[in-house]
């Protein structure tokens, strides 16, 4: 490219003057057919004033540079830990966790609605909210049953319909075999499978199931550990001089 003298002041395509007076006639462009929005330097020598230069003299030909990350692959010694679980393990897990919730002495029970590997919704066993608990009123019990709580699958798919969520298709994950009444609600609701580690007393739950068409999983009960190994990970460390005050947990 090569800049003319021209009577007049012309500004170059990009809207930079060269300070001479010497304009570029035509638009100078950048590899990927963009105008450049900095000032490049004609190939005779006079600069426009933000000063970068145009390495050839067929057009704003602008050098590509690229920044490369040190990259370190660094592998584990120990590789990966057997306790890590398996999908359904996990999930289950998150039931037993959920349990822990429950308002109920006669079990505890923990439910986790699963779509697509993603927790749609999670309950447990208990009072209807602002109602007194079992723990601290008693049960209510008809027939052998507590009727002061909600079961674990109720609680699960009220949480679920409230939000607005879809069920159609999910996985139910619950500590316990439905009771009756849970097993129907499930298969209304959409629920195509369900996990369970323990059985329930009094239920049809697998004759519905298997009525309806929604695959019934058995599994063993996960271990009862939550393996994280704070002092021992390399990225992460414990809080210092956490005091009683801080360390407190919920009581609702």
């Amino acid at each position: 490219m090569i800049c003319s003298r021209k009577t007049k002041h012309n500004p170059s395509p990009t809207g930079l003057t060269c300070p001479t007076g010497l304009t570029c006639p035509t638009g100078l462009t950048c590899p990927t057919g963009l105008t450049c929005p900095t000032g490049l330097t004609c190939p005779t020598g006079l600069t426009c004033p933000t000063g970068l230069t145009c390495p050839t003299g067929q057009g704003g030909q602008s050098e590509k540079r690229m920044t490369v990350m040190d990259l370190q692959i660094i592998k584990s010694a120990a590789g990966e830990p057997e306790y890590r679980p398996s999908w359904d393990v996990y999930f289950l897990k998150l039931a037993m966790l959920a349990s822990e919730r429950a308002t109920c002495p006669r079990m505890h029970c923990g439910c986790v609605l699963v779509n697509d590997r993603h927790v749609v919704s999670t309950g447990y066993n208990g009072s209807l909210p602002g109602s007194p608990h079992c723990y601290t009123d008693g049960c209510m019990v008809v027939d052998g049953h507590c009727v002061r709580t909600n079961h674990a699958e109720i609680n699960a798919i009220c949480q679920a319909a409230r939000h607005g969520l879809q069920l159609a298709g999910a996985t139910a994950y619950v500590t316990n075999m439905p009771c009756t009444s849970c097993a129907k609600a499930l298969i209304a609701a959409g629920i195509r499978r369900v996990v369970v580690f323990s059985d329930y007393h009094d239920t049809l739950a697998e004759r519905f199931f298997n009525e309806a068409g929604v695959e019934l999983t058995r599994l063993t009960m996960p271990e009862q550990i939550i393996h994280y190994d704070l002092d021992n990970f390399s990225s992460a460390k414990p809080f210092a001089n956490l005091d009683d005050e801080t360390d407190s947990c919920c009581t609702q």
